[in-house]
């Protein structure tokens, strides 16, 4: 759960235990506030303004510019592919990020971001948690793991995979946490 000592990173008597209960029982507050929907051909552009931010790219692997037209034959791709799992986050009405699972062979790959605006609310680890439970709830034949790749300087993902239970390994210049879903 939410409380559990692995989503606080280890020891929880260390000075900062009511930072940490508190910021727990605020996401737990928010929780069923974010809700994840099939994405859909018409949130083209909303994906193409996340995905040309300045402040998504810098967490990209891929750091080129892209453009629009670009975007939207990988995108309805996307949404068209049957093995692509992909969701857009919304709280309140409001769309807040997207994530995606590519499967190939037993394993799903994650791709998740939020929206710039909506950074540092705990939201993050939220779509992360609410796209982890989808493959857990949804039990889709032949998945046995989830992976995620994160430039180690996202420090924001980093955290969250780690809260979630996933298994950190060093590779190349990235870092690959697999969670088993056996």
């Amino acid at each position: 759960g939410i409380f559990d000592s692995k989503y606080f990173g280890g020891n929880l008597v260390d000075g900062y235990s009511s930072q940490r209960i508190l910021k727990g029982f605020q996401q737990l507050a928010i929780e069923d506030d974010v809700i994840l929907r099939e994405a859909k051909e018409g949130d083209v552009a909303k994906t193409f303004e996340w995905a040309s931010n300045p402040h998504v790219r810098i967490y990209s692997f891929n750091k080129e510019a892209i453009e629009f037209h670009e975007h939207a034959s990988w995108f309805l791709n996307k949404v068209k592919n049957e093995s692509c799992y992909y969701f857009i986050a919304e709280k309140e009405g409001d769309a807040i990020g997207s994530i995606r699972f590519d499967v190939i062979n037993n394993s799903a790959t994650i791709s998740y971001l939020l929206d710039p605006k909506f950074h540092n609310q705990g939201l993050g680890i939220l779509l992360l948690k609410k796209g982890v439970d989808f493959l857990m709830v949804k039990k889709i034949e032949g998945i046995d793991s989830i992976v995620g790749f994160v430039m180690p300087e996202n420090i924001a993902s980093v955290k969250a995979f780690e809260r979630l239970g996933f298994i950190k390994q060093i590779e190349r210049s990235s870092l690959k946490f697999t969670k088993s879903l056996k």
